[in-house]
């Protein structure tokens, strides 16, 4: 994500994109939570088109294709007509407002009691199925006690059997190597709306 997160900033530096009004002081383009990606940009068809451009230049640099079926775009302040030619644009689908990420809506203000219980009662309910599915009472204690006990480093675990970890294996690192063998001599254009910039992912800051 190091790299997608540096050719969204750059294209935003080149205005191949335009930032969100809201965050163009702080000079925000996105968020990012495991694999899920919330791109900030101004609401006209350029900087959407932008946005798409720099996925693109990604995909040749990794492989990671943007899964159109899983993407949306959430709009507020512009007329109808203009989404909708942003979203032929793009092929992009539109979401509504309200967004909830992970069960939590995504509000300007502090969360209350009541924004958190639906999740709440969820991780509830998931937790009692399973423990009721598979363990016994006596079971479940000793997992508990077993849990508390338990202080092993990650690190140690990804050690090889033979040096008496788990062999499982380290993803960061792993992943990391991968990335950078990928990205090492890797060079892009990236453009759109008569804005370019070329993009060398060996720049690593």
């Amino acid at each position: 994500m190091n790299v997608l997160s540096r050719m969204l900033d750059e294209a935003a530096k080149f205005e191949v994109l335009a930032y969100h009004p809201k965050c163009k002081k702080i000079k925000l383009t996105h968020l990012c939570f495991a694999n899920d990606l919330l791109i900030l940009t101004k609401g006209n068809k350029d900087s959407i088109i932008g946005v798409k451009e720099v996925m693109q230049a990604f995909y040749l640099f990794s492989g990671l294709q943007l899964n159109y079926e899983k993407s949306e775009i959430y709009a507020t302040g512009i007329g109808m007509e203009k989404i909708q030619s942003i979203q032929q644009a793009t092929g992009f689908k539109v979401g509504l407002l309200l967004v909830r990420y992970l069960g939590f809506p995504l509000v300007t203000r502090r969360l209350t009691v009541k924004d958190c219980a639906q999740l709440l009662e969820n991780i509830t309910a998931r937790i009692k199925r399973w423990t009721n599915k598979y363990l016994p009472y006596a079971e479940r204690l000793q997992l508990i006690q077993t849990v508390r006990g338990a202080k092993v480093s990650w690190d140690v675990v990804c050690h090889p059997k033979s040096e008496g970890g788990l062999g499982i294996k380290n993803t960061i690192t792993w992943n990391k190597a991968e990335v950078y063998g990928k990205f090492n001599h890797s060079k892009v254009t990236v453009g759109a709306g008569g804005n370019y910039f070329n993009f060398e992912a060996s720049n690593k800051r």
